[in-house]
């Protein structure tokens, strides 16, 4: 029997990168320094060629910001309009509670967008997702697929 090891890596700011492995396990590679920080698990891992998103914080001395990770390919999901969706999801540096002092990286699911939940675009094919963009300040991701049109 074979075994496939598969690693995605993501790109970040300042010669860091975010690394999931097949099974959703996280780690942050910063190339500068050589250091590797765990990160917590996605949810579920994702597909062999996932996208994925930096947005930097807004104080550039906070050295976080958010990466959202999400399948080139999404999967049907009838009945879950309105839900977070493991196809989705973000990596985000932020204080676990107001109370904190100090930050942390956090994985957080998305909800999906409608043609996710839209049995009438999966007639043939599942649609890919060709383009998309971080619009309102980092606040939401537009997303364009084939034959199905675009989303925020």
């Amino acid at each position: 029997m074979k075994y496939k090891w598969t690693l995605n890596c993501f790109p970040l700011a300042d010669r860091k990168v975010l690394c999931s492995d097949q099974s959703g396990r996280s780690f942050l590679f910063d190339a500068r320094t050589r250091n590797v920080a765990t990160m917590p698990d996605l949810h579920k891992p994702k597909s062999s060629i996932p996208l994925s998103l930096f947005v930097p914080s807004a104080d550039p001395d906070d050295g976080g910001g958010s990466v959202f990770v999400m399948e080139s390919i999404p999967r049907l999901e009838v009945g879950h309009s309105g839900r977070l969706s493991h196809q989705f999801e973000a990596f985000v540096y932020r204080k676990p509670t107001m109370t904190s002092f100090s930050k942390s990286w956090h994985c957080q699911l998305l909800p999906p967008p409608p043609f996710v939940c839209d049995l009438s675009k999966y007639c043939e094919n599942f649609p890919r997702i060709t383009s998309y963009a971080v619009i309102g300040g980092g606040s939401h991701i537009c997303i364009s697929a084939d034959g199905v049109g675009t989303y925020c």
